[in-house]
Parts: structure tokens; sequence; C-alpha cells
């Protein structure tokens, strides 16, 4: 994931904010278990 790359594209933004906010649920969902500190 290249970062420091501007895209300026119609609705990009949102959805890349989107992405990474899955993630992070993704995260905290998977990592209950191991470690509660990943913020």
């Amino acid at each position: 994931m290249p970062y420091g790359l501007h895209v300026r594209l119609p609705g990009f933004e949102r959805s890349f904010s989107a992405a990474v906010q899955g993630v992070k649920d993704w995260i905290a969902e998977h990592s209950t278990s191991r470690d509660s500190g990943i913020g």
C-alpha cells in the first residue's frame, strides 16, 4: 500500500475511510483475545 499518494477521485476518500474503519473493526474483533492495547 503506497502511502503519501494523493488521489483525487469522486468518493475515493470516503471509500478509503470506510475501508480503514472496516479494517480497524476487524482487528478489534480478532485481537481481543491476544492484545487489547492496539489503538
